[in-house]
């Protein structure tokens, strides 16, 4: 077998891509990554350099990791701005740094993409590419990102450095119902839930559009949610027009949007996506509204669990943070990290606040989840306690 790095995910043919397991993330399918780096969202400009490692068995690709050299640490959701100032009080070199995961998406999946044939060997060998990279190209180190809790094992087992922290994920058993749901809470908590969704309800009318039901005006009513939030809070709007224009022609199956309607007007929205298992958060913003018309937690919480579970799924994700997210039902739940950093005197004192981070994430996660209801509790089978760590 033979690795290889490529500067653009279209060196990779479509359909060597497609042949790699474990795929069921659509953030990793090859049509919302191609858009990524097609427009401009992912590329050079913005800090991200293309630089994915393959490994190769003459034309067949038996396993893959999408990589990229950056520049800065913005928009990957895994905060390490504390290192890069430290890095800079010693005097020593923080970026270039390698970055294993999909841009701008702090959704858990699989980073070691391999063939149904391929297994540890191959993993191992990947490895050895990436570290061999890092070399390469002069970087500080490797960060593999929102990676799956086995593959942290993994990656710890050989030498990584293992980092948690929360999100907030709700979860299905098999409600047959928003009201069964709501029916896990304690009285006075449904009362007020229902008390929230009564007062969107008088106000607006909240549309599910999924799939080729959504047409290009309401991609474009979306788009501009999208950048008034990021204009109301100063962030940087990763995603550039055309990326939009991009997963709205090939991704467009996978897209599910969430409007308040005042009439004819679309006053909010928000935009999720779809595995054929799970329901993902990712973008929201409205126009003239009132902080306290409770459209936000209609459209990112209420509606997506309703519309999950009438079609079944297992999850929704509803993004990074928001602790309020807890009292509406969702579970603190661990993501994970994997880090090696090249400079050791650099290394030493992360790997100590990662150890004591970990311990205080641990005790939150156990300290928030014996304050939510037993009967969300119960039905998955959860405790207060953290998984393997």
């Amino acid at each position: 077998m033979e690795r290889k790095t490529h500067q653009s995910l279209e060196e990779i043919p479509e359909k060597e891509w497609a042949t790699l397991g474990r795929l069921e993330s659509p953030f990793l399918s090859f049509a919302w990554m191609r858009a990524l780096e097609n427009s401009g969202s992912a590329s050079p400009d913005n800090g991200w350099f293309p630089i994915h490692l393959g490994l190769w068995e003459g034309e067949s690709l038996k396993g893959a990791l999408p990589v990229y050299a950056k520049a800065h640490s913005m928009g990957e959701f895994v905060y390490d701005w504390a290192w890069a100032a430290a890095a800079e009080r010693l005097r020593v070199p923080y970026y270039p740094k390698l970055v294993v995961g999909v841009p701008f998406t702090p959704v858990t999946g699989p980073r070691f993409l391999l063939a149904p044939s391929s297994g540890e060997e191959e993993a191992r060998a990947l490895l050895d590419g990436l570290h061999q990279l890092r070399e390469r190209v002069n970087a500080s180190g490797v960060h593999v990102q929102f990676c799956t809790e086995e593959e942290a094992h993994l990656l710890k087992s050989l030498g990584g450095t293992h980092r948690v922290q929360l999100q907030y994920h709700w979860v299905n058993p098999g409600y047959r119902d928003f009201q069964e749901f709501l029916a896990c809470f304690r009285s006075k908590r449904r009362k007020s839930i229902r008390r929230e969704r009564q007062k969107v309800s008088e106000n607006f009318e909240v549309q599910v559009r999924v799939g080729q039901e959504i047409t290009s005006e309401e991609l474009e009513a979306m788009y501009g949610f999208y950048r008034s939030t990021c204009q109301r809070y100063g962030a940087w709007d990763y995603l550039t027009q055309e990326m939009w224009l991009e997963i709205y022609a090939s991704c467009r199956e996978s897209l599910v949007f969430f409007f308040a309607m005042e009439g004819d007007v679309r006053r909010a929205g928000s935009f999720c996506v779809r595995s054929e298992k799970r329901l993902f958060g990712r973008y929201w913003g409205s126009v003239g509204l009132d902080e306290g018309s409770f459209v936000h937690f209609e459209l990112c919480c209420y509606a997506p669990i309703e519309w999950a579970i009438r079609e079944g799924l297992d999850g929704f994700e509803p993004g990074q943070g928001g602790r309020h997210k807890l009292s509406r039902g969702f579970v603190p739940t661990i993501c994970h990290s994997v880090h090696w950093i090249e400079n050791k005197n650099l290394a030493l004192p992360i790997g100590r606040f990662v150890d004591q981070e970990r311990e205080q994430v641990l005790l939150e996660q156990r300290f928030l989840m014996e304050r939510m209801p037993e009967a969300l509790r119960v039905p998955l089978g959860l405790r207060a306690q953290s998984p393997r760590l």
